[in-house]
């Protein structure tokens, strides 16, 4: 097993592929009908786990392209005349922005993150004894423990959330909730953390801002929000009858109606009432009122596997370019620079590439080339 450029070119298309496929899939009505959020969630997980696993197997199939990926490194690689000029490959230029564009992102959300925490725990706290009473008593219900929860009520927020990987925090707002409205958000808020969703919610977070560049990464970001938000509403309203889930989706419904109008955003926090999308908001009201009572095994079972297969599979395939055509290459460079192989030498590159230096001209070429014995009539000198 090794990790190398190709086998994280080939983990991005994998898990890419995965995500746009899961994404269509729960647009089908008999998909959508048939199968949970929380599958859909797996699904998902699934996708990530191909994606942060980007090993390459010792007998992996090579699917070489002389056409698009060849013409691609060529640039990448500054054997293009293009990019040839240029005092370092295109590749680590490229490599260099993409991990500062990264970091910058990464920067950033600290920043808000931190900002929204102080700046919410920083305000006064209106919350009753009896409501932060009423916090450790579910908390200590749903975890089966004494929890280090803290409960702040705030007129700085529109809907309950919670925030802190490390120390939680549920913030509501600076409202008159009733005993049974309060007890729904703060189970609602726990379920979040006891299903690690803050984590989940960060880990893809961290996806996009890696692949900033790659549009796929934000079709799970928004769908995977969405989803933990059902999969909590279901977990919720299994605890309720149905004259309390009514209750409970007319909770949700005016603390949407609200978020419509005023709603702070830059944290990461789970938001459980806050739906300003139309469309989804049906769709959690649906879940609700109208929860999937059978669990169809062998279907889930079918397509949790065939997700499997194709996540395996991609791990016996490879995409790299195809060099078979480099002798051409040599005659080219030869017929161009009117030179004889006498008067040429390889000199080792830094990252393991060579640069053929032929009179006054010079041009990178990859190790495989040389090591298949393409340049075998140029002797290699180690300045």
């Amino acid at each position: 097993m090794q990790l190398s450029f190709y086998s994280c070119l080939m983990a991005m298309i994998a898990s890419s592929a995965m995500i746009v496929v899961i994404y269509f899939l729960k647009k089908i009505k008999y998909f959508n009908n048939t199968f949970g959020v929380a599958f859909m969630a797996m699904l998902y997980l699934l996708s990530l786990v191909r994606l942060f696993v980007p090993i390459e197997l010792p007998q992996v199939q090579v699917i070489s392209d002389s056409v698009v990926l060849t013409k691609i490194m060529d640039v990448l690689e500054n054997r293009s005349p293009l990019t040839a000029g240029l005092p370092c490959s295109m590749l680590h230029i490229l490599g260099s922005l993409s991990l500062l564009v990264t970091l910058i992102l990464l920067l950033a959300f600290t920043i808000k993150q931190l900002r929204f925490v102080l700046s919410v725990v920083r305000t006064k706290n209106y919350a009753t004894k009896k409501e932060q009473k009423m916090l450790k008593d579910i908390s200590r219900e749903v975890f089966g423990r004494k929890t280090m929860m803290r409960l702040i009520k705030s007129r700085d927020v529109s809907s309950p959330m919670v925030v802190g990987v490390l120390r939680s925090t549920v913030i509501i707002p600076d409202k008159n909730y009733k005993n049974e409205e309060l007890e729904f958000i703060l189970y609602h808020e726990c379920t979040h953390l006891k299903n690690h969703d803050l984590w989940l919610k960060l880990l893809v977070h961290i996806y996009c801002c890696v692949y900033w560049f790659n549009p796929i990464v934000y079709l799970l970001k928004s769908d995977i929000d969405f989803l933990l938000e059902v999969k909590c509403d279901s977990a919720v309203c299994r605890r309720l009858s149905e004259e309390k889930k009514l209750d409970y989706a007319k909770l949700v419904n005016d603390t949407a109606r609200c978020c419509v109008v005023k709603r702070k955003r830059g944290a990461l926090v789970t938001f459980g009432f806050a739906s300003t999308s139309t469309l989804r908001h049906i769709c959690r009201m649906n879940s609700m009122l109208k929860p999937k009572t059978k669990k169809p095994l062998i279907p889930t079972a079918i397509v949790l596997g065939i997700m499997i297969v194709i996540c395996m599979a991609s791990y016996l395939f490879i995409w790299q370019p195809d060099y078979s055509n480099s002798k051409d290459a040599v005659a080219d460079i030869n017929g161009a620079y009117g030179t004889t192989v006498d008067n040429g030498y390889l000199v080792p590159n830094e990252n393991g590439d060579y640069i053929l230096h032929i009179e006054k001209n010079s041009v990178v070429v990859p190790k495989e080339e040389v090591e298949k014995g393409y340049y075998d009539n140029y002797p290699i000198v180690k300045q």
